[in-house]
């Protein structure tokens, strides 16, 4: 019986969800901002046949409500998760320090890069990366002990990251380094340069860049980002059949064309993330994880009654070949990983099967 109750409530929401938008007031959003060209019959024929016959010509069509409890309620008992301030990297029959996050209160304390020579007093020389991952993720504290190439030293560690700068990246060899962008935010463009500079004055030809998990954001930023990589000074650009959608970005500088680029993706990296995937493939870089997810249009809710939105597709991201992106962008070399999280760290980052591949094709050892 509550499965009958429940099944004619759904019912009589959608009924309802259905005649909660003015028809004129969609077909003006419609004809005035749509990236498709549909003519006023075309809409008009597709509204008689329903929200399916809308979604037939947008499939990112949708009403929104704008009242009511749409928001789902986050238990009021989650904690903050907090991790180690630190990322190994198995080298031979060791393991290295390679980084450490600054401002962190192990930093401010002495912790460095260096030769790790035991974790929790044990003996850790030829120990598989993902073991010694789960053995620090599942300790609460961390005895540590090190060599900084000055002398040993002894620490005793607690997690207390919770959160990570939006660009970070550290060397993996004197050839190699990796590069993580958490998210494209505004200002994103100017870390990343900041951390690709310093990078590029070690000497370093060969960089990781890690796109997994990477869709909205600043468009701005995402296409100086792919810039600084364009020989020719291109990024993708933003098209629709209405001119005040359209936008072609100007790259002013490309000082990082002679990298030998490996871009990470997985199938959340989308949108902005896709579009800078597929821009830096263009220019060179090699792609290794999963397929993309397909997902390159820009939408936007317009209002089409006094309690709903219409979600309506207004642009669509395009590379600088002008390659059609309705696919996604399938990776050169396809690995994937169950177990990443974008907002986290893998404190052993061999344990991570992307990165690993990505490291093998570049030789690092």
């Amino acid at each position: 019986m509550r499965h009958i109750i429940s099944v004619l409530l759904l019912f009589s929401f959608f009924s309802c969800h259905k005649k909660e938008y003015n028809e004129k007031e969609l077909l003006k959003a419609f004809l005035n901002h749509s990236y498709y060209s549909y003519s006023e019959t075309d809409i008009k024929n597709a509204m008689k046949r329903g929200m399916s016959g809308i979604k037939a010509i947008d499939k990112n069509f949708e009403i929104i409500p704008l009242k009511g409890k749409r928001v789902k309620k986050v238990e009021k008992n989650n904690k903050a998760e907090f991790f180690y301030p630190f990322i190994l990297k198995k080298h031979g029959n060791n393991y290295l320090i390679v980084k450490v996050f600054d401002y962190s209160i192990a930093f401010e304390a002495g912790l460095k890069n260096g030769v790790l020579n035991s974790i929790n007093s044990k003996n850790i020389d030829m120990l598989d990366p993902y073991v010694l991952e789960k053995e620090i993720e599942n300790s609460e504290e961390l005895s540590i002990s090190f060599n900084d190439g000055k002398g040993d030293w002894n620490m005793k560690l607690k997690k207390e990251l919770k959160s990570f700068p939006f660009v970070w990246s550290l060397a993996l060899d004197e050839n190699s380094a990796y590069v993580n962008l958490l998210s494209i935010s505004k200002n994103s463009a100017e870390y990343f340069k900041n951390n690709i500079t310093n990078i590029s004055r070690r000497g370093i030809k060969n960089l990781i860049i890690d796109l997994r998990g990477v869709s909205g954001g600043n468009y701005d930023d995402a296409a100086i980002i792919t810039g600084y990589f364009s020989k020719d000074k291109k990024s993708y650009s933003i098209k629709s059949s209405k001119k005040g959608y359209n936008k072609e970005f100007i790259i002013t500088e490309n000082p990082f064309t002679n990298f030998n680029l490996i871009v990470l993706t997985d199938g959340e990296t989308k949108l902005l993330g896709e579009i800078m995937a597929q821009t830096l493939k263009e220019n060179g870089a090699v792609i290794v994880g999963e397929k993309t997810g397909a997902d390159i249009y820009i939408t936007k809710l317009f209002k089409v009654g006094n309690n709903s939105a219409a979600n309506i597709t207004v642009a669509k991201l395009y590379p600088p070949s002008q390659k059609d992106m309705d696919d996604g962008l399938i990776p050169d070399y396809t690995v994937s990983f169950s177990e990443y999280r974008k907002f986290a760290v893998r404190y052993v980052i061999d344990s991570d099967p992307v990165i690993a591949k990505a490291m093998e094709l570049l030789g690092i050892n």
